[in-house]
């Protein structure tokens, strides 16, 4: 691909940096979803109990990206991914030392709230530092980076279940050491021009508009459904492949991992063709790949694991692609001065379906059996396909200020 050659490499050493807060939040998820193997019988958690653990991040989250994303505006994007993840930091170390199921939905709650502020301002900064050939690229490592991350974690996990009950705390403490790391790396990050300038000018663009309240929504929608779906595969395979499998935790864990390796895949194919296919194409081709495995599981009426597993794997894949596609989004979009505030309402209420899909999953599953969830994951994301194939905002090759004025004027 000739046009990837082109990156500069300054902008990609940006994009990895600020990505590692993406990474960060994959590792701490996938090491959750080991976690839970041993913090489950620990704590003796209820399947409610279970959810509220596993969705407190998510929930996190969605206040984090809207408070932190609204400051990102305020007091600039700098400001906000030098401190934001110490959160995270401080959270992920009173999470692995909780004396109580209190103290560990309170400290899981603050780890949402780090990754939460992170997102919006980062994705802002990479988008306002990059150029329209390579910024589709560029934004696309943010969610690579999250896939590389939880695969990474199952390395970290595996030799830590041998550690019997209290396996969770060094599995939960473990997720602090990437944002200590990712803060010392981001030191010397500049802040962007585009938000400087837009303090500076006169403001024409004191109001939201129509167009750009109704292209918001739309990706709110998107990234709910598919965070969702996503999140509930992401923080509960492992247990299910053990609850209704009898399946040993090692190999649960290997299949764990083999969908983040799926989604990374996705990731990859995101961002070798997300300036040349463009990001609706990646959105609507990759729901449609993941309701036809959903349709073929649930055509198949049976719970045999093969089909299952092939089934969440094709989602996986299908998912990188149109997860990006839609994150890439809704940081091209929202005008700069409010594209913290967008990009964080966005983020945030995909985070909103990933706290209501892994709080309602384990009461789901029991209820529908796990053939008719995925019929039903299928219904669901058919809105996500009808609603970006009627979307007709162009962002490819485009300047930021291009794009933005589209978005000023109803």
């Amino acid at each position: 691909m000739k046009q990837f050659k082109g990156l500069k490499s300054e902008n990609m050493y940006l994009a990895l940096v600020i990505g590692l807060g993406s990474f960060s939040d994959g590792f701490a998820l996938l090491l959750q979803s080991g976690a839970l193997l041993s913090l489950v019988p620990y704590f003796r958690l209820s399947s409610l109990f279970t959810g509220l653990v596993v969705s407190a991040p998510f929930i996190g989250s969605v206040i984090g990206a809207i408070i932190f994303g609204w400051l990102a505006d305020k007091i600039g994007r700098r400001a906000i991914v030098l401190n934001v993840l110490l959160f995270f930091v401080l959270s992920s170390i009173l999470s692995a030392v909780s004396l109580n199921i209190q103290m560990l939905l309170l400290s899981r709650f603050l780890v949402g709230i780090g990754i939460g502020g992170d997102i919006p301002a980062s994705g802002s900064l990479i988008a306002e530092k990059s150029q329209p050939s390579e910024r589709g690229a560029l934004l696309s490592t943010q969610t690579l980076l999250w896939a590389v991350g939880a695969a990474m974690a199952t390395v970290v996990a595996l030799p830590l279940l041998n550690l019997g009950l209290e396996a969770w705390r060094p599995l939960l403490g473990l997720a602090a050491i990437p944002p200590v790391l990712t803060l010392l790396l981001r030191r010397r990050i500049k802040e962007s021009f585009r938000w400087v300038k837009s303090r500076t000018k006169d403001n024409t663009l004191n109001r939201l508009t129509r167009r750009a309240i109704y292209v918001t929504a739309t990706l709110s929608i998107g990234l709910f459904i598919w965070t969702m779906i996503l999140a509930v595969f992401a923080s509960y395979l492992p247990s299910l492949l053990i609850r209704i499998y009898g399946m040993p935790r090692s190999e649960s864990l290997i299949i764990g991992t083999a969908q983040w390796i799926m989604y990374i895949l996705g990731c990859v194919l995101a961002f070798k063709l997300v300036d040349v296919i463009g990001r609706k194409r990646l959105i609507v081709i990759g729901t449609a790949v993941a309701i036809a495995a959903t349709v073929i599981v649930y055509m198949s009426g049976t719970s045999v694991i093969s089909v299952i597993t092939a089934g969440v794997l094709t989602i996986w894949g299908a998912g990188g692609a149109a997860y990006t596609g839609i994150s890439i989004y809704s940081f091209e979009i929202p005008p700069t001065l409010y594209r913290g505030l967008l990009s964080g309402a966005v983020f945030g209420s995909g985070r909103l379906g990933g706290y209501a899909g892994t709080l309602i999953f384990p009461t789901l599953i029991g209820v529908m059996g796990i053939v008719k969830t995925f019929g039903l994951m299928g219904l669901v994301m058919l809105i996500v396909a009808v609603a970006f194939g009627t979307f007709n905002q162009k962002t490819e090759r485009i300047d930021l200020e291009m794009i933005e004025s589209s978005m000023v004027k109803d």
